[in-house]
């Protein structure tokens, strides 16, 4: 008789591919489970974009819903689309690396070069990324499933506080990076003084 486990399951069924050089900027401790998720989607162009419905023969218009203008691509909808850019802009104020590129491709391959990314800069400017994605996803969303808008202050003010609240989560030891995250994002943790 052989023993169950799951984990042996798992590894049985599992297909082991190539690490990618992005990996962490999607998978790491201090993630949103759901929000990596559609950023990993979109990553692998595999969201359902209007241009990848019209492909399967599903949708007629690939306009896309964020501004009218463009087909509704991934390219274009991370942050090519003028509102998506607009979300990301206003985004990237909170963050240090104001140099990152206004396309999800440009982003994807500049952020494994940046050092620390398991410092308190590196975990903000993934979830700054994985956050204006999805918020963008959602939005885009609304407005496909029930008609509603948001202007782009009113999502980025509520992108920016899901940050917050998720930053006040963290366990952090005090350094200059983490007075600099506590007084642009606005939260105090408390920790120990090593």
């Amino acid at each position: 008789m052989v023993q169950y486990s799951t984990k042996q399951a798992w590894l049985d069924l599992r297909v082991n591919g190539p690490v990618t050089s992005w990996h962490h900027i999607v998978w790491y401790s201090q993630l949103i489970p759901k929000h990596a998720f559609i950023l990993w989607l979109a990553i692998w162009d595999r969201l359902p974009t209007q241009v990848r419905l019209q492909k399967w023969s599903l949708k007629k218009d690939s306009k896309c819903l964020l501004c009218d203008q463009e087909a509704d691509s991934i390219n274009y909808l991370f942050f090519e689309c003028f509102y998506s850019a607009k979300v990301w802009v206003l985004m990237k104020d909170n963050l240090i690396l104001k140099g990152l590129p206004n396309k999800l491709t440009g982003i994807i391959e500049m952020m494994p070069k940046f050092p620390g990314k398991n410092q308190i800069w590196g975990i903000v400017t993934r979830l700054v990324l994985a956050e204006s994605v999805y918020y963008i996803w959602q939005e885009r969303n609304q407005r496909l499933f029930r008609g509603k808008k948001r202007e782009v202050e009113e999502l980025v003010d509520i992108a920016k506080e899901y940050i917050r609240v998720k930053l006040l989560t963290l366990k952090v030891k005090k350094s200059d990076a983490v007075t600099s995250v506590e007084r642009i994002w606005n939260v105090q943790w408390s920790r120990k003084e090593h």
